[in-house]
């Protein structure tokens, strides 16, 4: 569904991504499904208060792997879902 709104959204528009965010994989799949930000909740509700920074480095790792300089050059860069998974290694997304 967020691959699909990326798609038809106007240019800037942005998107949040939300649901199942818990590591940076998930964080980083979402990103390149189409998402602009990310919402943390659940994630940080079942984990503790140092998932954000490991999301954090984990995003710089995966940016700086996959040639991006930001979240920005990554939001929507993957032609699908599926696409997005492969490249987070996330088996499923929510």
């Amino acid at each position: 569904m967020l691959h699909d709104c990326r798609r038809m959204a106007p240019e800037g528009f942005p998107l949040i991504a939300v649901g199942g965010v818990r590591d940076a994989a998930t964080a980083y799949a979402k990103i390149l499904a189409g998402g602009d930000l990310v919402q943390l909740y659940t994630g940080l509700a079942i984990s503790d208060a140092g998932l954000p920074l490991r999301i954090l480095n984990g995003l710089a790792q995966y940016l700086a792997r996959d040639g991006f300089s930001t979240i920005a050059d990554a939001a929507g860069a993957a032609s699908s879902v599926d696409e997005a998974c492969r490249i987070s290694g996330v088996s499923l997304m929510g």
